[in-house]
């Protein structure tokens, strides 16, 4: 089953080897629920890890750089 929402147009993505402890800091804190970042290239989509948080991967949104991935972005609609 594929838990994962969005679109990999870019063939996935490489996990870093350490994340220096970052991912646990922010479990620990039971306030953060997902943690959003900056353009993946190609890809435009969200997971949720085993530490209970989401991680949000925004697709390329301006004019520069390189190949013909779509442009676009992600809004988050708080309800708090």
């Amino acid at each position: 089953e594929d838990i994962c929402a969005g679109e990999n147009n870019d063939g996935g993505f490489a996990p870093m080897a350490s994340d220096a402890g970052l991912i646990d800091a922010l479990a620990a804190d039971s306030n953060v629920l997902f943690v959003a970042v900056g353009h993946n290239h190609g890809n435009d989509y969200c997971c949720p890890i085993d530490a209970g948080i989401t991680l949000c991967f925004g697709r390329h949104s301006g004019y520069g750089g390189y190949g013909s991935y779509a442009k676009g972005g992600r809004v988050y609609d708080f309800h708090l």
